[in-house]
């Protein structure tokens, strides 16, 4: 159960990785709050708030239920690049969990600023690793299939958006347990970023979707 737990919540903090030229709200103060829900049931709610957008880097802090954690965007005329930094916080959560000597790595993420549909992205992976009970362990994210599947009109809590969707298809490796793969749909609008996102749970015959409910401007 911890391993899963543990595999969760690296979920949920790998989830915001999409954005592109600029599929990311950019002006400072803007606040946009998220509901997860898994089987229909409210499982966390997410906050973002933009702190800053200077020089092309735009710095939201997310959190979620209670833990904070801040991303880190360069916005081009090229693309959109979150740098895979793991923060703090990250550390400090998977202490809770009695994750000792915690180690994390992994590449940058960019999006083209304007994809066609049918585009194949760039990959991206993400590594965790530390000891639980006394063993070593891993858990590394594998991205390398991703996709710019359409644009299209989608409906959230928070409003209607023409929205690009996009398809990750991923490999998680566990110390101790078989592969995981999953396949992971988000929705990005210009100028907010993400909008609706699902993640199939098949072992718990659910999904996991996270919906934008509300932009609340400075």
């Amino acid at each position: 159960m911890k391993r899963f737990t543990l595999f969760l919540w690296l979920t949920l903090f790998v989830q915001p990785l999409l954005a592109a030229g600029p599929w990311v709200c950019t002006r400072p103060g803007t606040r946009l709050e998220y509901v997860q829900r898994m089987g229909g049931d409210v499982v966390a709610t997410q906050t973002k708030r933009v702190e800053s957008a200077e020089g092309g880097e735009v710095v939201p802090r997310t959190e979620i239920q209670g833990v904070e954690a801040a991303e880190r965007w360069t916005v081009t005329a090229e693309a959109t690049t979150l740098r895979m930094e793991p923060p703090r916080e990250l550390y400090e959560m998977l202490g809770s969990l009695g994750v000792e000597r915690v180690e994390c790595s992994g590449g940058d993420f960019a999006i083209p600023a304007s994809p066609a549909p049918g585009d194949r992205l760039d990959g991206f992976s993400f590594s965790l690793s530390g000891e639980l009970q006394g063993e070593r362990m891993q858990v590394r994210v594998v991205a390398d299939d991703c996709r710019a599947e359409a644009v299209e009109r989608i409906e959230t809590p928070a409003g209607a958006f023409d929205a690009l969707r996009i398809v990750l298809r991923t490999t998680t490796y566990v110390t101790g347990m078989p592969p995981r793969a999953m396949v992971m749909t988000q929705w990005v609008a210009r100028g907010v970023g993400l909008v609706r996102q699902e993640i199939p749970l098949p072992e718990l015959e659910t999904s996991l979707v996270q919906e934008l409910t509300e932009i609340v401007n400075p």
